[in-house]
């Protein structure tokens, strides 16, 4: 069946708790099983969800000062507005993309390697794997949608160190890479998505090569990221989220973008064209 317009944008109903206002990070998601816990390098990356106290409902991917964008049991600001939608817009990305087989293979035998609990005869299908790099500004925005699966693959959500502080702490960038490498390299390999964070901005040309080859869809709000070597740019285009896409990443990592996404960009890049002029509207 042909997904329409409507599906992709369609609403990202869920339930969330308020946070804290001394909680650094959020509350990342329910955890259904033992197995995806343990994929994701253990369960104090996770925080179990309690009973639910508040649902939002997205009717419209805009955020205030233009048209109502969401129906709210809470007062929240622009930017949790924003980031909202965002964690909405990323996991029907997430249904339209197709990853190499090789990845959903190296996923499976990592899953099986490290869960003494994975039924190792007919192990589950390995998580999909969304991975925060840097500063979050989600807050509990991918919570309700973190209940939900993608072709019968739970969701899980990680959160990845700021690249800043390692430069800050080390003698030289070559020992701060490899001090980061040797504590990230294993969950920025895993993961199938990887948003990465306005924090990063500086040292996105760093960052990148530490990901090429992985297959991972990285996805970024940061200025020109898509003409920096990422592959989907949020951009905000009269007061609503909208987003670009590089088609030449994303086939380099022999990712699949399905028509019925690449139909919704607001730009497409490819290296071609001049991007400041050209491409898909």
């Amino acid at each position: 069946m042909v997904a329409s317009r409507q599906e992709i944008m369609k609403d990202c109903g869920g339930k969330i708790m308020p946070m804290k206002q001394d909680q650094k990070h959020p509350v990342t998601r329910r955890v259904r099983s033992s197995s995806t816990a343990a994929f994701c390098q253990g369960k104090s990356l996770f925080r179990v969800v309690p009973a639910a106290i508040l649902v939002f409902v997205l009717v419209r991917c805009t955020i205030p000062g233009s048209e109502p964008a969401v129906l709210w049991a809470e007062t929240k600001t622009p930017e949790q507005v924003e980031y909202e939608i965002k964690a909405a817009f990323i996991y029907n990305f997430m249904r339209f993309i197709d990853w190499p087989e090789g990845k959903h293979t190296a996923n499976r035998k990592y899953q099986t390697e490290n869960d003494p609990d994975v039924n190792r005869e007919k192990p589950p299908p390995p998580p999909l794997l969304i991975g925060i790099v840097g500063r979050n500004p989600f807050g509990q925005a991918f919570v309700p949608v973190l209940d939900r699966k993608i072709n019968e693959r739970e969701l899980g959500l990680v959160y990845i160190d700021e690249l800043g502080p390692y430069l800050a702490a080390a003698k030289t960038e070559v020992e701060a890479i490899a001090a980061y490498r040797k504590k990230n390299a294993v969950l920025l390999s895993r993961c199938d998505v990887l948003f990465i964070c306005t924090s990063e901005d500086k040292h996105l040309e760093t960052l990148l090569p530490m990901i090429a080859g992985s297959a991972a869809v990285t996805i970024s709000d940061i200025p020109r990221f898509v003409l920096r070597g990422g592959m989907i740019e949020f951009v905000m285009d009269s007061k609503r989220v909208r987003f670009d896409i590089n088609l030449d990443r994303v086939k380099e990592e022999n990712l699949k973008i399905r028509s019925q996404l690449l139909e919704l960009a607001r730009r497409i890049h490819k290296t071609a064209d001049n991007p400041e002029t050209k491409g898909h509207r």
